[in-house]
């Protein structure tokens, strides 16, 4: 339990690393809380500079930096599914809260993805599927987004655990699944319940 706290809290730190920050700061001179949605992260970064190629650097750097944070976990503290996955949870709360720029930050998917795609590869593409899909329904991406933590979150839990233990790439035990994914599905889904929420008052107004 205590590495699993450490791992967890590693994971926080590295993950407050705002990419999205530094790099439109560095590329042009702005800081990105005050512009436009005040998201620090990478569709905010394309909104703002309208440039695609920063908006995609700081994807892929959100994406690799999920990665890292696992894969970092792993090799320091021993590659058990709790210390994996307690970095991962880190991570994101780190990138939507970062310590950096007191406690504001992203949405933490990109980071999400990065991780998972170490911990559970098919679960991060199925996730990616199912972004998608919700993103062609609803053609808001922050509803999609939405849509595809719950959806995925959903049929975790409703699959027999055998077959959702399949899609892990370390032996895990059902708690630790369980809490793994109400943690993360809950801290992304913090900071998708505004918008969501906004765009639903949107589409009632007109």
């Amino acid at each position: 339990m205590a590495l699993t706290l450490i791992s967890g809290f590693l994971g926080y730190l590295m993950g407050s690393i705002p990419f999205a920050y530094l790099v439109v700061r560095w590329r042009r001179g702005v800081d990105l809380r005050a512009e436009g949605s005040g998201n620090v992260g990478a569709l905010n970064s394309l909104h703002v500079t309208h440039s695609k190629g920063i908006g995609i650097l700081v994807l892929l750097l959100d994406l690799a930096k999920g990665a890292a944070v696992v894969w970092a976990a792993g090799e320091l503290l021993g590659r058990t599914f709790p210390h994996l996955a307690g970095a991962a949870v880190g991570a994101v709360v780190g990138h939507n809260y970062s310590l950096w720029l007191r406690w504001k930050g992203g949405r933490g998917l990109a980071t999400a993805l990065g991780a998972m795609l170490v911990i559970a590869p098919l679960a991060g593409l199925i996730w990616m599927v199912l972004w998608g899909a919700g993103y062609t329904l609803f053609r808001e991406i922050n509803v999609g987004s939405a849509f595809a933590c719950v959806a995925e979150a959903g049929s975790m839990f409703a699959l027999p655990f055998p077959v959702t233990r399949s899609v892990l790439t370390l032996p895990a035990g059902q708690a630790d699944v369980y809490v793994f994914m109400s943690l993360m599905f809950a801290v992304l889904l913090s900071k998708l319940v505004r918008p969501v929420l906004e765009h639903a008052g949107r589409r009632r107004m007109r």
